[in-house]
């Protein structure tokens, strides 16, 4: 027997709270980062929290055109069923929605998060999506309609022999078949130059999977260390130029750089160097908020002249806190100079106008 569809209530108070404690929450969820959970955890708050943001990744997993005005819901993930001897199975899935368009139309989707490599994952998705057609089917004129939603499955990790697609193949009475594909997303396809372009904010806290391997390298080596740290400096910088366009808005960025922290923390659980460079690092873009603050609160008259201050002071600070956070590591003023202006895109000679700008500073 299917289980009517439920939506789900968001408790905001405990999305707010996973935030708010950052690794001692989340750490709960699971302590090794092979389990899995925090992941899934992770993928679940970004949807219960910032649900337009998985419409960009649809549409990169599915070729969906969407306008921004879209509905999500958010479905019960708990997928149950009762058999004739009333035994209940139930089985959890990552997440389950629907999108509604203005025009009424109604797209129903699933997808799941996958961190380790699991044979029977083709399976397994077969599984939760006939029980989520069982659960929304339909009699229409005495015939029994079962639609299975548009699935996918984000890969974390994946290797040379993950498909691009899963395939099920349904085969009937008189050798009638219908196939249907399970595209894969896979974290190792995307950078944050390709999530920037593409609006994939949806992916930015999992970026750490692609540089996992460097971890232990980069822990033993300052110059290593140092240019993984920019890197991640980088995706600030981004960050800072996007919120200060408009295009996010404050507190989705706040949020995504600690979550982007908490995966780092689980990855290189056995690197303290690596986790206290990318702390510092994620947590130089304070002034982000404020910025958003005077963008917004100011009259509109002021608004454009708030904006031009927020990337002004914003610029600065992320400069002066990227030349601390690698002077800590032991590295050159030369050397975190030039990786500096190298990810900016600029000349050394800009980036020390920056710093030292009007300032008698101690050069180091």
């Amino acid at each position: 027997m299917g289980e009517k569809k439920k939506e789900v209530e968001i408790n905001q108070d405990r999305i707010d709270e996973m935030i708010r404690t950052g690794k001692e929450a989340l750490d709960k969820a699971g302590k090794s980062h092979t389990s899995g959970t925090i992941y899934d955890d992770i993928f679940r708050l970004l949807l219960e929290k910032y649900p337009r943001l998985i419409l960009p990744l649809l549409s990169e997993l599915f070729g969906e055109q969407f306008d921004g005005d879209e509905e999500l819901v958010l479905l019960q993930n708990e997928l149950m069923e009762e058999d004739d001897k009333g035994v209940i199975d139930k089985i959890i899935s990552d997440v389950n929605f629907v999108v509604k368009d203005k025009n009424g139309r109604v797209r129903h989707y699933h997808l799941e998060c996958q961190s380790t490599k699991d044979k029977t994952m083709v399976v397994r998705m077969f599984r939760y999506d006939s029980r989520i057609a069982i659960r929304d089917s339909k009699l229409e004129d005495g015939v029994l309609v079962v639609q299975f939603p548009d699935s996918a499955v984000l890969c974390l990790r994946s290797t040379d022999s993950t498909p691009d697609h899963f395939k099920v193949r349904i085969v009937v009475r008189g050798n009638k078949s219908v196939e249907y594909e399970i595209p894969t997303m896979k974290m190792a396809n995307y950078n944050s130059e390709t999530i920037f372009e593409r609006n994939l904010y949806f992916l930015l806290p999992f970026l750490p999977f692609n540089d996992e391997k460097r971890y232990k390298a980069c822990n033993e080596d300052n110059a290593k260390l140092g240019q993984l740290l920019m890197e991640y400096q980088g995706v600030v910088f981004e960050l800072e130029e996007n919120i200060n366009d408009g295009k996010v808005e404050g507190q989705a960025i706040k949020d995504l750089t600690v979550l982007f922290e908490q995966v780092v923390d689980q990855l290189a659980m056995n690197y303290g160097k690596v986790r206290k460079g990318v702390e510092e690092i994620m947590n130089s873009g304070k002034f982000w908020l404020e910025s958003d603050r005077v963008r917004e609160e100011g009259r509109e008259e002021g608004r454009e002249e708030g904006r031009k201050e927020g990337r002004k002071e914003g610029r600065k600070e992320g400069v002066v806190d990227a030349l601390a956070i690698l002077l800590k590591t032991g590295m050159s003023e030369h050397t975190a100079l030039e990786l500096i202006a190298e990810q900016k895109g600029t000349t050394v000679k800009e980036i020390e106008e920056v710093v030292y700008e009007g300032k008698n500073l101690v050069r180091v």
